[in-house]
C-alpha cells in the first residue's frame, strides 16, 4: 500500500503561541503521554498564522473536517486533544485535534527528484500492520506523519492544500515494498 509523507509548505506561518511552555505540554506528546496534557487547550495566538486543515508545527493538528475522515478510517481508538487557537482580538477561534496515533520508531531521509517533488526513504523498525491507515514516524528527534493513500484522498476530498505530500519509499529490514517500483 502506497503511503505519504506529510510536510508543512515552504514559507507557512507557524502560530506564535503566547506564553507557548506554559500552554503546551509539547513533552508529553514526545513521550506518548496523553494522559499528561489536558483534554483542551486554549491558545492565545500572537501572529497571523497560516491555519490551514492540518498544521504540523508544533505539533500535528487536524481541523474538524480532517478529523472526520480520521473517524472513518482509523478503525482502532484514537485518544485526542483538542487545541484553541484564539486571535490576539479574540474575534476567531480556530479548533484543532491532537491525535495519537500508532508510533514506529526507524528513519526518515528526503531525496530530491529531478521533477521537484522529491520522495523520501523511510526505514522501520517494524512492518506497519495492515489495519493501519496513519501513523506518526518516530526517528528520536523528530515525528513525521507516515498516511496511507486512501486517506489521503478521503482528506483531499474535504478540501486539504495547507500541506506538501511526499511519496514514501517504505523499507522494513532491508527489504523495500513493492509498490514504487
Amino acid at each position: 500500500m502506497k503511503y505519504y509523507l506529510l510536510l508543512a509548505l515552504d514559507g507557512s506561518r507557524i502560530p506564535d503561541i503566547k506564553n507557548y511552555n506554559q500552554v503546551i505540554n509539547y513533552r508529553a506528546f514526545a513521550e506518548n503521554k496523553s494522559y499528561k496534557m489536558g483534554r483542551r487547550t486554549l491558545c492565545f495566538v500572537k501572529n497571523e498564522a497560516d491555519l490551514g486543515d492540518i498544521l504540523l508545527l508544533p505539533f500535528p493538528l487536524f481541523s474538524k473536517a480532517m478529523k472526520e475522515s480520521l473517524d472513518l478510517f482509523v478503525w482502532y481508538e484514537i485518544m485526542y486533544k483538542e487545541i484553541v487557537f484564539m486571535e490576539r482580538d479574540r474575534s476567531k477561534s480556530h479548533e484543532y485535534y491532537l491525535p495519537f496515533f500508532l508510533r514506529i520508531s526507524g528513519t526518515c531521509t528526503l531525496k530530491q527528484r529531478t521533477d521537484s517533488f522529491g520522495s523520501a526513504l523511510v526505514v522501520l523498525s517494524n512492518p506497519i500492520p495492515d489495519d493501519v491507515p496513519i501513523l506518526y514516524l518516530d526517528t528520536g528527534q523528530d515525528i513525521h506523519v507516515l498516511v496511507r493513500i486512501d486517506l489521503i484522498e478521503s482528506f483531499l476530498r474535504k478540501g486539504l492544500c495547507s500541506v506538501r505530500l511526499i511519496p514514501v519509499e517504505l523499507a522494513t529490514g532491508g527489504t523495500i515494498y513493492e509498490w514504487e517500483k
